[in-house]
């Protein structure tokens, strides 16, 4: 990003109301009859693309022009300031308390820097902000010379220990998550022995073999979703659920983390959606949905807001999506899709690319072909998947079916051969894949009357189903009803019908 866009997509992210609370404090600093920054900042606000030639010529003899650069490097930290101000979170108030306690104790108050130390220690214990415990033991131990007592000393030494103790924990099962999830990043669902092996080898570990050593709330969180995200691999979605309920169960023991780790705790309640959805727990889905619409209300950062996008909407309609709900999963997509636009440069790419290939679903159910190949064409062209294996493989055979669907018959032939050949390159063609496309390149041309056709669909199943029974290969049933989409075939029925029947 070009230095002078910074600006201008800082202002261009703002809420109304954050607009609005940043427009009330400039009133603070009037220059003549009205604040010349604040007029910068309308003009950058009404740009649809940050064009500086235009400002410059419509500020042409205003003071700051001579400093254009200056100038909007201090409105950019003003903005920055009133945002602080504005999301002054628990976080932020206890830095701005050992800060104060710094300055107090600059100013050789030092009964006062006590008193805010002690403060700071209260609320950095009640919502287990361990970062902060450092810098306060490292404020106590200065404030200490300051006063003779043993007993209080003593104190100090001991809580310092246990907390480095719980700090080291805390970190500990970090290093083991990180580990855990770089690899589910990299190859997704494992689809290959080693690939779980390798997972294996991290979560055989004292630390992940038993939970009693997770010695705090946030160690213990990191156990469950460690170990969900292995038991998500292994396609083992009873056990991955169980770790998930338990790490809500962790925040709804403790509802004060709720509002200061939202980020986690979107995450972990969409992991148990995720979860029992692919159990066919469907009866859990709805209250699930309704727990994560209740903790909206805490979401205040365009981060945090953007995170419930992805965490509410893409679980709601892959519910809709499993249990043949596609009319109503396509009359809720126009509103999800105007927000994916404000939300996607926050999004990461694999989030990206599941909510297009979610909507893509959704159509695809409701026979609105043309609609679900744009979502994919969407991830095709848009987005970069190189480090999420799993869904490589899922996304080109999912479009192959798609098009067909679509009557594309004279561009199928290409892209099989296009797909194949991306597929072998990537080396994420497994059984199922071969057998899929085979079946599209060389037994469908084959194909002369409708009753030689069903009985193509009727092989396809008998072979598909096989993979079913095979610990890496069922995987790539995971991401879409195969089985059903060939019943629908063989009867001649609609896919959503035999869907709904089935939910």
């Amino acid at each position: 990003m070009k230095a002078t866009e910074d600006l201008f997509d800082l202002i261009q992210s703002l809420s109304k109301t954050e607009k609005r609370y940043f427009k009330q404090h400039s009133k603070l600093h009037v220059i003549g009859e009205r604040n010349s920054y604040l007029l910068l900042f309308d003009a950058i606000a009404a740009q649809k693309k940050y064009n500086e030639p235009q400002l410059l010529k419509r500020f042409q003899g205003a003071n700051f022009v001579k400093r254009f650069a200056a100038a909007k490097y201090f409105l950019y930290r003003q903005v920055l300031k009133t945002l602080r101000s504005y999301h002054s979170s628990i976080h932020s108030q206890t830095r701005d308390l050992i800060h104060e306690a710094e300055i107090l104790y600059e100013k050789g108050f030092f009964k006062q820097a006590r008193k805010f130390i002690f403060k700071a220690k209260q609320t950095a214990r009640k919502y287990e902000m361990h970062w902060a415990m450092p810098e306060l033991f490292r404020m106590e131990e200065i404030l200490f010379t300051q006063w003779d007592d043993n007993k209080s000393l003593n104190t100090l030494l001991e809580e310092k220990t246990t907390a480095l103790t719980v700090q080291q924990n805390i970190q500990a099962y970090r290093d083991i998550y990180f580990r855990v999830a770089f690899l589910y990043f990299q190859y997704g669902k494992a689809r290959e022995k080693k690939h779980l092996r390798e997972m294996e080898k991290i979560v055989s570990c004292r630390l992940m073999l038993d939970e009693s050593l997770a010695d705090s709330s946030y160690s213990a969180l990191q156990f469950h979703y460690t170990w969900h995200i292995y038991w998500h691999a292994a396609a083992d979605m009873t056990k991955a659920a169980y770790h998930a309920e338990k790490s809500i169960e962790i925040f709804h023991k403790n509802p004060d983390l709720i509002s200061i780790n939202l980020m986690i705790y979107f995450a972990n309640m969409s992991n148990l959606l995720s979860n029992v959805l692919m159990a066919k727990q469907y009866e859990k889905v709805q209250s699930l949905l309704a727990s994560l619409q209740n903790a909206q209300r805490f979401a205040k950062t365009q981060i945090q807001k953007t995170r419930y996008y992805f965490d509410y909407n893409n679980p709601m309609l892959g519910y809709l999506n499993e249990t043949g709900q596609f009319p109503k999963a396509a009359a809720l997509i126009p509103a999800i899709a105007g927000e994916f636009e404000k939300h996607k440069e926050r999004l990461s790419e694999i989030q990206k690319a599941v909510i297009c290939a979610t909507i893509s679903q959704s159509y695809f159910g409701g026979r609105q072909y043309d609609k679900s190949i744009y979502w994919l064409n969407r991830v095709r062209n848009e987005i970069n998947l190189n480090t999420y294996q799993d869904i490589q493989s899922f996304l080109p055979v999912f479009y192959l079916i798609v098009n067909y669907e679509a009557g594309k018959n004279s561009l199928l032939p290409y892209l099989i051969q296009s797909v194949y050949r991306f597929l072998k390159k990537k080396e994420r063609l497994y059984k199922f894949e071969i057998v899929l496309i085979h079946f599209l390149r060389t037994a469908l041309p084959k194909v002369n009357t409708r009753k030689e056709l069903i009985q193509e669909f009727k092989k396809l199943k008998t072979k598909i189903l096989e993979f079913e029974k095979d610990p890496y290969e069922k995987n790539a049933f995971l991401y879409f009803d195969y089985i059903s989409w060939l019943e629908s075939k063989i009867e001649n029925r609609p896919f959503a019908e035999v869907v709904r029947q089935k939910a």
